[in-house]
């Protein structure tokens, strides 16, 4: 018979150092993954150019991944030209009809698990700036602004991601851009 009275171990009140580096490493392989998926989506699609046509994407997605409804909401993203912020409202529409498609590749990487909202912007980020197409860009042209204005996307997000992939080295000096 177990003594309610029993104190718990430390470990077991704040959880072992082991048990959150194991969640940590688990966020970032899942992160990974999400990353891969959204360039695998842009592989299948034949979309690897500046910049990501999203619309394009939307509107007729590979493997018919899913389809539109013809009912759309007004806030819905529609196929035409769209400001940077909304060409990321259309890349996460994007994220979130992936996970919510039946997509082998997604069910492999990802499991049948919805992508939460922090999720969905890391593959609409990824979906938009991908890793490849800014490793093709010359070194001196890789700045936030530029970036933001090539692939046509909110500057914070340029910054965030090219500090992500190790390309600034100095935020502070990009800092005054996003303000």
């Amino acid at each position: 018979m177990i003594d309610d009275n029993t104190p718990l171990s430390r470990a077991a009140v704040l959880g072992s150092p082991l048990s959150k580096l194991s969640r940590g490493m688990k966020n970032v392989i899942r992160r990974a993954r999400i990353e891969h998926l959204s360039g695998e989506l842009l592989r299948l699609a034949q979309l690897q150019r500046l910049p990501v046509p999203v619309e394009e994407l939307l509107a007729c997605p590979p493997l018919n991944l899913w389809t539109l409804p013809y009912d759309q909401p007004p806030d819905y993203p529609t196929a035409l030209p769209q400001s940077p912020e909304g060409r990321m409202d259309t890349a996460r529409a994007i994220a979130r009809l992936v996970g919510e498609s039946h997509w082998d590749m997604c069910l492999k990487l990802l499991g049948d698990s919805p992508l939460s909202d922090y999720e969905v912007d890391v593959f609409a980020t990824a979906l938009l700036l991908p890793t490849a197409l800014l490793a093709g860009i010359n070194e001196r042209q890789r700045t936030p602004t530029n970036v933001a204005l090539l692939f046509q996307v909110p500057l914070a997000y340029a910054v965030t991601r090219l500090a992500e992939l190790g390309y600034l080295r100095d935020m502070e000096r990009f800092e005054s851009e996003i303000l």
